[in-house]
């Protein structure tokens, strides 16, 4: 059984060179993420999956008013700018 990042993103993009999820938590505050590595000349598609992946995460955490909404909002933007 392998995580969602990997079969969603590690299986369909080949240039893709790691991806994984990270989180912290300490006294009801936290936070999670994506990090990862590919050639510099795929970071703007990398960027895209990436977002997409937090996106997909929102949709699954519930209303989209929580924390992971927040991080996303924040993660758009600078995806974005």
């Amino acid at each position: 059984m392998h995580s969602r990042l990997y079969t969603r993103v590690l299986n369909q993009y080949a240039w893709v060179q790691s991806c994984s999820a990270f989180q912290s938590t300490f006294n009801n505050t936290g936070l999670i993420g994506i990090s990862a590595a590919c050639d510099p000349r795929y970071a703007p598609d990398m960027l895209d999956v990436m977002c997409r992946e937090l996106e997909t995460v929102t949709r699954c955490a519930g209303d989209g008013d929580g924390p992971v909404y927040v991080l996303c909002t924040v993660m758009f933007a600078a995806c974005w700018a």
